[in-house]
């Protein structure tokens, strides 16, 4: 449902988590960058994409410290 109303481009995951949404939104045309705090999630994130043999982008940073 988010991703039906969001047009394709570019999404920013903030919390990536384990990224389910980054990876969805990935498969369907949009390029994605992921940023999240736990380094176990970015490093998990990361070897799944590299498993996947996709291009998921995901950086360690708070929300808090995003540029506006």
């Amino acid at each position: 449902m988010i991703l039906e109303s969001l047009k394709y481009g570019k999404l920013l995951d903030i919390g990536t988590g384990c990224g389910w949404l980054a990876r969805l939104a990935q498969e369907k045309g949009f390029r994605v960058v992921g940023v999240d705090s736990a380094d176990k999630v970015i490093e998990e994130n990361r070897w799944f994409d590299k498993m996947a043999g996709g291009k998921l982008v995901i950086k360690k940073v708070s929300a808090y410290l995003l540029p506006s």
